[in-house]
Formats: C-alpha cells, sequence, structure tokens
C-alpha cells in the first residue's frame, strides 16, 4: 500500500518517521468490548473470538490478536490485533471479516498510515508520514488524500516529539507522546473521531482539542469525556496545549462539512 502525497506544504522541516522511536502496544484485549459480526464458515461463531499468539494466516502472513477458527483450519482475524507481513509491512488495529475495519496503524518501514479504515481501505480522517516527504493530514479515500488539512494541524506536529501508543480497551491509538500524567498528539478513535491535543493519563478525552468528527465537522474548544463544552478560538486551543499559537498559520472552518 502506497498512500499518494498531493500536498506539498506538508513537507517537515525534519524527517519525520525517524521520529516514531517509541512505538509500543498497550496489551490490553478485551474481546467483550468488541462488536462483531459472523462469518458462516466459522467455527463456534457464538463464541467469543480466541486471543492467539503469532499464528500462520491462510495468506501466508503471522498474526497475534484476536481472531476466530475457520474450517479450513486457519485462523481469521476477528478483533483487535497485529498482523506481521514482512518486514516491510505490519498492520495494527481492528479488524473484521479478516479485514481491517476501524483505527489501525499500518507500519511501512519508511512510511506509516494512522486513521479510519473500511475494508483494509483508507476512509475518513488519516494521518501519512513518510521518510523524506513529511506528513499529511486530511480526508481520505482509499489510498489518496481528498482533502489536506495539514496546516491546521502543523503546530501539533512541530511541538511534539513523535510516538506511537495503541490501546484496544480505550479503542484509540495516539501518534504523539505520552508521561504518566498526559497524552499529547493525535488521538485517533476506533469510531473515525480525531482529537488532536492533549488528553489526561485516563485517555478519556479531557482537554483542549481539534476534534475532526466521523461525520465530517471539526470542533474545537475544551472537552470532557470527548463532548464539546466550550467552543473556543482556534488559537486559544493551541495555547492551551502549550504551544505558541502563531504556529498555527491558517483560519480553521468549523461550519464547513469535509466529508459525507
Amino acid at each position: 500500500m502506497k498512500v499518494k502525497h498531493q500536498s506539498e506544504f506538508e513537507r517537515s522541516e525534519g524527517n519525520a518517521m525517524k521520529q516514531i522511536t517509541n512505538q509500543s502496544i498497550i496489551d490490553d484485549f478485551d474481546p467483550q468490548e468488541n462488536v462483531l459480526s459472523l462469518l458462516e464458515r466459522i467455527i463456534g461463531s457464538d463464541e467469543k473470538p480466541a486471543k492467539v499468539e503469532k499464528k500462520k494466516l491462510a495468506d501466508g502472513s503471522i498474526y497475534s490478536g484476536e481472531a476466530r477458527l475457520c474450517h479450513d483450519g486457519f485462523y481469521i482475524p476477528y478483533g483487535w490485533g497485529q498482523k506481521y507481513v514482512s518486514k516491510d509491512l505490519e498492520l495494527t488495529g481492528f479488524w473484521r471479516d479478516g479485514n481491517l475495519n476501524g483505527v489501525c496503524y499500518i507500519n511501512m518501514h519508511h512510511s506509516m498510515v494512522t486513521g479510519h479504515f473500511v475494508d483494509s481501505t483508507p476512509d475518513g480522517w488519516c494521518l501519512s508520514i513518510e521518510s523524506g516527504r513529511g506528513f499529511v493530514f486530511g480526508v481520505f479515500k482509499a489510498d489518496d488524500c481528498v482533502y489536506s488539512l495539514g496546516e491546521a494541524v502543523s503546530w501539533m506536529m512541530k511541538s511534539i516529539n513523535l510516538g506511537l501508543k495503541m490501546s484496544s480497551v480505550k479503542k484509540q491509538i495516539l501518534v504523539g507522546q505520552i508521561t504518566n500524567s498526559h497524552a499529547t498528539g493525535f488521538h485517533f478513535m476506533n469510531n473515525g473521531d480525531v482529537y488532536v491535543g492533549t488528553d489526561d493519563y485516563r485517555l478519556e478525552k479531557n482537554g483542549y482539542f481539534f476534534k475532526f468528527t466521523h461525520d465530517g465537522y471539526i470542533q474545537i474548544g475544551k472537552f470532557e469525556k470527548g463532548n464539546l463544552i466550550e467552543p473556543m478560538t482556534a488559537k486559544d486551543v493551541v495555547k492551551a496545549n502549550g504551544v505558541l499559537p502563531s504556529l498555527l498559520t491558517v483560519n480553521v472552518d468549523t461550519n464547513k462539512k469535509y466529508f459525507n
């Protein structure tokens, strides 16, 4: 998979991909939190998915996570898990019917994509980082960024050291940095929402964010448990995140619907 970068603006001053050095998966699988459909060819489809470790799939890849056993003797990814295809391709996130559906992270060695996927294809808000080319954030359809909003979030990209944290229980992936008390960066949720800002350690979306909603809008202000309680100006939210407001160089339209 190769995402087509359509915007020249996002060429960052440094090599963003080299910053992603702190990758870790929070091992907190919780099958009860996943709403799963059924496949006729799956054995015991009325049971919870099994948690498997380094199982070889029918396509030859290696998978660890939630899965169901098929009649052909192979497991099919179902729920949260990580699929190792090669040294240049790893896929982590929520799976359904063997495809990525929901929030996921794709590591292609010299590039990465994080965001909302449908049937293993980017669909909605995504972040792509490629060595030597900087980053692209915006609305993705298939492998294309069809609406770039990189300038609206460049203030965050410039102010953090990129790392990666994943939580299946919280159903989110953070591209950013985390401490004992805060998590700062791009918070990708399984329903397609993305929060850009600083959360508390509980990862419940309490703080000041740009929220890119799953239905195509942008909300800006103070949030409690993911809900906007106080609309604010974009520059005030940037400042509340401890970043110089001057790093926000564009106006952000909160009335526009960016995709259907």
